[in-house]
C-alpha cells in the first residue's frame, strides 16, 4: 500500500501509507528538509487538501485518509507569527513545487479562506457561550 508524493521540481518518492500519521508527517518533513515545527499536509492531483495536520489522532493510521497508488503533493500551511493574537490564523497553503499549476494554487487559496473563515467562527461562537 504506496503512495506517490511529488515535490520540489518534480521529484517523486514512493511512501508505505501502513503507517502512523505522526511517521508519515515526519518522513515528509524530513524529505523536504523542514523543521518539525513546519505545519504540512498533502493535497491530491486536483489541490484538495487531505488535511492531515488537523487530526486529533496522530496515532491513525495513513491508509486511513489516502488512497494506495494515488499521487500527492506535499504542501506547507503557513499559520500566523508564533506567540502573537494570530498566531493560530491560517494565512496561506503553498503546493510545494517549483512550478505549480495557478488552478491547484488557486484552490489551496480558496481552502486555505475557507478554513480560516470557519476557524473565527468557532472562536467566535466559543467566546458567546463563554460570555453566557
Amino acid at each position: 500500500m504506496f503512495i506517490y508524493i511529488i515535490h520540489g521540481d518534480n521529484l517523486r518518492f514512493l511512501v508505505n501509507i501502513q503507517c502512523r500519521v505522526i511517521h508519515l508527517l515526519h518522513l515528509l518533513r524530513g524529505r523536504a528538509h523542514l523543521p518539525h515545527t513546519d505545519v504540512i499536509d498533502l493535497c491530491d492531483e486536483n489541490g484538495r487538501l487531505i488535511l492531515l495536520f488537523l487530526i486529533t489522532n496522530y496515532d491513525d493510521r495513513a491508509e486511513k485518509y489516502l488512497t494506495p497508488g494515488q499521487a500527492y503533493y506535499m504542501c506547507k500551511v503557513e499559520k500566523g507569527e508564533p506567540g502573537t493574537k494570530s498566531e493560530q490564523c491560517y494565512r496561506q497553503i503553498t503546493v510545494m513545487l517549483s512550478n505549480p499549476d495557478p488552478t491547484i494554487t488557486d484552490f489551496l487559496n480558496v481552502q486555505c479562506m475557507s478554513m480560516e473563515k470557519s476557524r473565527r467562527k468557532l472562536l467566535k461562537t466559543k467566546l458567546s457561550a463563554a460570555r453566557k
